[in-house]
């Protein structure tokens, strides 16, 4: 089962005023405002068999695609045929325009994890993770920044599942290679 709990891990914000939306200046921040929550996820350790499939290659019919995306020279697809490969490839850059973006549509992504790999517990948690994307931000730019956002959480979720997959399968976790 999923467990979904908040923690008040990040820092509130140095900032003494929050920018409106219409362009103004809102009134400063109160004191006592908590920092906004972080969502923690814990996946249930999966059964063997799912851990095989997500360990395992797809075929080309099945396979995820990437986005590789650089305001200079533009996007381009890789195709992914792992679940390892699809972790891996997963990096929001540096968010400064000179480092390239490597991402996966989060819908593309759960139906993936759901339907082609059958991990519905992850697919869900993706879904929950990212849900707000769909609900929340309509300004095209907003959500671009969200979603670049939220690439680093996805991803560690996406590591957290790999580590059981590994561990129960007695596959050796190399130091640092499924951590963020």
């Amino acid at each position: 089962m999923t467990e979904f709990s908040k923690s008040y891990e990040e820092e509130p914000s140095s900032k003494s005023e929050k920018e409106e939306p219409t362009g103004g200046q809102a009134p400063p921040s109160s004191k006592s405002e908590k920092p906004a929550a972080k969502t923690v996820i814990k996946l249930s350790p999966p059964p063997m068999e799912l851990a095989a499939r997500l360990l395992g290659k797809v075929n080309f019919k099945e396979r995820l695609i990437g986005t590789r995306s650089h305001p200079g020279p533009g996007d381009t697809d890789k195709s992914l045929f792992s679940f390892e490969e699809a972790v891996n490839f997963l990096d929001a850059g540096d968010l400064t325009g000179e480092d390239f973006v490597n991402s996966i549509s989060f819908n593309s992504l759960k139906k993936w994890v759901d339907e082609t790999l059958g991990d519905k517990e992850l697919a869900q948690a993706i879904g929950e993770l990212t849900k707000e994307l769909f609900v929340n931000w309509k300004a095209p730019y907003q959500k671009y920044l969200k979603s670049i956002a939220l690439i680093t959480p996805v991803k560690e979720l996406m590591q957290q599942r790999l580590k059981q997959s590994k561990e129960i399968m007695g596959i050796e976790i190399v130091e640092g290679e499924t951590e963020a």
